[in-house]
């Protein structure tokens, strides 16, 4: 599969990008979508990380708006910890629109809960609800209602994705960081992500790095180094 990624990068321009949660990990992800093209709004319960978000540039809403904030989103990420109680739940993913996607990027498993991952078939709000899981883990909800049919896909089966490498990760490396995680979900269209280190594929890393690193990788192929992401050092 052949992937191209570019500062303007068709994946996520002009998308409507639901981030929860406004940590080290909202802010990475938020700064990612937003510099691809992406419409972002940010769901935060604390107000001065809420008042943070909205100085960088983004719609925000409370916790308690979550449920309306959903409605019109192309792409749910849920960057908290462990769900903190806000977990995205069947409620939220029925409330989406057709071809939505959702992403667990927090670093828990309860950030999707788990009766959006459990395979079956039921009756909730007078919609019948199917929940199917491929082979390589990536869960299609399908919801169907007086004739009326969508289906919401949730990547990684809520398997944690703790991509911000924890709290004080400078925002040049967070970038580095989720654009390549970006490249590498496309790479694998959806497959299995089991809760372990994976090699990041050699075409994904050299077109991250020609994007948003020195010349020089443009070159020749060879790993990031950690030296070449930031200009000042790590606190």
């Amino acid at each position: 599969m052949s992937i191209l990624i570019t500062k303007e990068s068709l994946t996520l321009s002009r998308k409507n990008v639901l981030v929860v949660g406004y940590g080290s990990v909202g802010r990475g992800v938020s700064k990612l979508c937003g510099s691809h093209g992406s419409v972002v709004t940010v769901v935060e319960e604390d107000p001065v990380r809420r008042a943070v978000a909205a100085s960088h540039g983004y719609k925000t809403v409370g916790v308690r708006d979550m449920d309306t904030a959903v409605m019109n989103q192309d792409i749910v990420v849920s960057c908290t910890q462990n769900g903190h109680g806000h977990f995205i739940g069947l409620e939220q993913v029925m409330l989406m629109k057709d071809g939505s996607l959702v992403l667990n990027a927090g670093t828990g498993t309860g950030e999707i809960s788990q009766d959006v991952l459990m395979p079956g078939t039921l009756e909730k709000n007078r919609a019948t609800v199917t929940i199917t899981k491929n082979a390589d883990g990536c869960v299609m909800c399908s919801f169907e209602k007086m004739g009326l049919r969508k289906t919401v896909r949730i990547l990684c089966s809520a398997t944690p994705l703790n991509l911000g490498c924890g709290a004080g990760t400078t925002d040049d490396v967070m970038d580095v960081v989720f654009a390549t995680a970006l490249a590498t979900m496309l790479c694998m269209g959806g497959r299995r992500l089991s809760n372990s280190i994976h090699p990041v594929d050699a075409d994904a890393e050299k077109l991250v790095a020609a994007t948003l690193l020195h010349l020089e990788y443009c070159a020749e192929s060879k790993h990031i180094m950690e030296g070449d992401l930031v200009c000042e050092a790590r606190p």
